[in-house]
């Protein structure tokens, strides 16, 4: 502030008295005067008690140059500077951001905005969520995220599987074994190829067809399953008897 308070001397609270409050000059223009930047004119405004005009007060015209009497009216837009930095001359011009953009996904198609095909490398975030969680590493990433841990329905059925048949079933459904997109709760560790799935009574009432894809993706990789649902938990040997069948066929 010093070195333009020696070089004008036309900061005094009379000279703003004058131009900002008699003659309704603002800022800009009293700055654009005495070539220095509005910054500087809002610093002695304050300096000198001198009241700012509102926002208010400024749209009702209190300011005398508004609109085409603005000396900056209709430069801004129609300068060659102006017109050499927007659109395809902007130094961040992105010519994909102005194309049009649909989803790769298997029959999807929709046309999508440059940020989701983007961050969906070309798919929507519908598509995109289909395509992670058929890949097996993100799977494992978001179950070790989630510290997906065996739960205590599943912790009654594998006492029991340690009774029945001692090293035999193994749970693997902290993510350690994937077929597909599917992760098994028990699988056997004893030669044979079969898995066996705990349903939840509230969760998978309502995810009949996802459990038809699970139930077929592990007959394509040649294992046979058994399905246990959680209320069957409380019939202790009807499920024994169940498990041993399954166990000998």
């Amino acid at each position: 502030m010093s070195d333009y308070k020696n070089k004008h001397l036309n900061f005094s609270k009379e000279f703003l008295l004058k131009k900002y409050i008699t003659k309704s000059r603002n800022a800009y223009e009293i700055a654009q005067e005495l070539n220095c930047s509005s910054t500087i004119i809002y610093y002695y405004l304050k300096k000198h008690n001198i009241k700012r005009r509102t926002l208010s007060q400024a749209s009702k015209g209190i300011s005398k140059n508004v609109g085409k009497n603005n000396p900056m009216f209709g430069k801004h837009c129609n300068s060659n500077h102006y017109k050499s930095c927007s659109g395809e001359n902007a130094f961040n011009y992105n010519e994909e951001r102005h194309k049009e953009h649909h989803c790769i996904g298997l029959n999807c198609n929709i046309e999508i905005c440059y940020d989701t095909y983007f961050r969906g490398r070309g798919m929507c975030s519908s598509c995109a969520k289909k395509r992670d969680w058929n890949d097996k590493d993100y799977i494992r990433k978001q179950m070790a995220a989630r510290s997906v841990i065996i739960n205590k329905t599943e912790q009654l059925l594998e006492s029991l599987l340690t009774k029945l048949l001692p090293n035999i079933y193994k749970f693997v459904g902290s993510g350690e074994i994937i077929l597909d997109k599917f992760c098994p709760d028990f699988i056997n560790i004893n030669g044979q190829k079969k898995i066996i799935e705990l349903f939840g009574d509230y969760w998978h009432r309502d995810t009949q067809q996802r459990d038809k894809v699970r139930i077929e993706t592990y007959k394509k990789h040649g294992y046979k399953t058994l399905i246990i649902w959680e209320y069957e938990l409380k019939n202790r040997k009807n499920l024994e008897s169940k498990i041993l069948n399954f166990n000998r066929r």
